[in-house]
């Protein structure tokens, strides 16, 4: 079934699956999830002593410019970080490795 939301999500896969292929060093991995989670994650060298995490919080009627953000430092925000990244490592571990082609379809 299509939907306006499955629309952009699929615009986005195809937009990321062109740009990974354009990563120069390092590596994109992407997993998928079935559910929407309460927050959205940027992590960038998180097991590294100068990780940083942007977190962008869910809302229930706020477009993505209005929802609530803000970035934790691993070396200054130690606690509220370790909270983050361990969620962040259960949840990948719990989803599903990308295969280019197929998204999940909520159950």
């Amino acid at each position: 079934m299509y939907s306006p939301a499955r629309g952009r999500v699929e615009d986005f896969v195809d937009y990321i699956s062109a740009v990974s292929i354009q990563v120069g060093k390092g590596r994109l991995d992407f997993r998928t999830i079935e559910y929407l989670p309460a927050h959205t994650l940027v992590i960038i060298n998180g097991a590294s002593q100068h990780g940083v995490i942007f977190v962008e919080l869910g809302t229930f009627n706020a477009n993505g410019r209005n929802r609530p953000t803000f970035s934790l430092l691993k070396a200054k925000d130690s606690r509220l970080f370790s909270l983050y990244y361990d969620d962040y490592k259960i949840m990948w571990e719990c989803a599903r490795a990308f295969d280019g082609h197929q998204l999940p379809v909520p159950n």
